[in-house]
């Protein structure tokens, strides 16, 4: 009843106090309003160079309700790289990064004309609907 819920929701908070400042807290059923003031707290602290680009991406993961605990919702990272074949990398060669306005699809005319086949040859089954991207996993 509410008593055994108030009682769960206090002792999660307990917890989430207990835990070591660098451990990684998710916070359930927060308001829209507390996810917008903590994401405005997070990108401040980034943009003043206080938690690096990662720990910044792990929170925007975490406040959108991405989790280590379940595949389907793992964090997600994006790709900036396009790269990975040279013995050095320059990074401050813009060639060495990937166009970011396109998904990883159609970073390349042959990769995107192979989605795009995938996609044509979906359109005749009546009972799958047809997509470019799968899930990797």
């Amino acid at each position: 009843g509410e008593q055994a819920t108030a009682l769960r929701d206090e002792l999660g908070r307990l917890v989430m106090r207990l835990a070591p400042s660098h451990a990684i807290k998710q916070w359930p059923n927060r308001s829209s309003a507390w996810v917008l003031k903590y994401k405005l707290r997070s990108t401040r602290r980034w943009q003043e160079r206080r938690i690096s680009t990662f720990e910044y991406l792990l929170e925007l993961n975490l406040l959108a309700g991405r989790s280590f605990n379940d595949l389907c919702q793992y964090p997600v990272f994006p790709w900036v790289l396009c790269n990975y074949t040279s013995a050095e990398l320059d990074l401050r060669d813009p060639a060495n990064y990937r166009d970011l306005s396109k998904p990883m699809g159609a970073q390349s005319p042959e990769r995107l004309e192979q989605f795009m086949g995938r996609y044509e040859a979906m359109l005749g089954d009546p009972d799958l609907p047809p997509f470019m991207y799968g899930r990797p996993y």
